[in-house]
């Protein structure tokens, strides 16, 4: 996330109002934290996989802690890419709240941008922006809705995946979109491969692309009827073994 935030600031770096890191609210009986990454990463790559993923989470973390006791500003969190470029920066937990709208009007944003947040926007925060709210999903809609649609779109032998830019309403991967770009799957691709290539290359790209035709009044949008296209839940083991069994790999 950070790195995709660097992309898109340096771009724009007059465009951006602010940055907040939405955190999903605690749930009781659910692991929350570095345990939940570690139940998540455990369960979806094999031992390789994990180690190596596991090893550059504690790198960024660690490199993250060292960062604010030096007082620099590399490039491992978002707090540090605002920290670099002078934005405001925030963290909620609570998006539909008056705070979170508040925070909105006071950094005078006209354009609300939902990267990976894992919280559902209900009307008053979607409208609060004067151009509304646009949420970037690494799935090409209507099809692929909900989690993990570059996995299902290799288990299901896509020759193609990309990312989708819409507008929001108050359910997910819903609202006209007003994007897409498309990029081709190679034979060697895993899911981690194909999400950089999203989320550092194709993924920015769009994103700067459609704030620039809203800003100008020049964006279009298509339907993405709710009835069409197929919505994918977190894979069961059993789907992931069928996964792997296809020769395909997480990491």
């Amino acid at each position: 996330m950070p790195r995709m935030l660097d992309i898109i600031i340096r771009a724009r770096p007059d465009k951006i109002a602010g940055i907040c890191l939405v955190r999903s609210p605690a749930k009781a009986g659910k692991p929350t934290g570095l345990m939940n990454t570690v139940r998540h990463r455990a369960r979806y790559w094999r031992l390789r996989g994990f180690f190596t993923a596991t090893v550059e989470y504690f790198a960024y973390r660690w490199a993250d802690h060292l960062s604010k006791k030096l007082g620099t500003n590399w490039m491992t969190s978002a707090r540090n890419v605002a920290r670099r470029f002078g934005i405001p920066y925030f963290e909620s937990t609570a998006v539909n709240s008056e705070d979170f709208r508040e925070m909105m009007r006071q950094v005078n944003a006209n354009l609300l941008v939902s990267i990976s947040v894992p919280s559902l926007f209900k009307k008053e925060t979607l409208e609060t922006p004067e151009c509304g709210a646009i949420n970037i999903h690494n799935g090409l809609l209507p099809d692929y809705r909900g989690l993990m649609p570059i996995l299902w779109a290799l288990a299901n032998g896509e020759t193609e995946v990309g990312v989708t830019v819409h507008y929001m309403n108050e359910k997910f991967d819903e609202g006209s979109i007003v994007a897409q770009e498309r990029a081709a799957v190679d034979p060697k691709d895993t899911v981690h491969t194909l999400e950089m290539k999203l989320r550092w290359d194709v993924g920015p790209r769009l994103l700067i692309r459609t704030m620039d035709d809203i800003k100008a009044g020049k964006a279009t949008t298509l339907p993405n009827p709710a009835g069409e296209g197929r919505y994918f839940g977190e894979p069961t083991p059993e789907a992931i073994d069928a996964f792997r069994r296809q020769g395909r790999r997480v990491r």
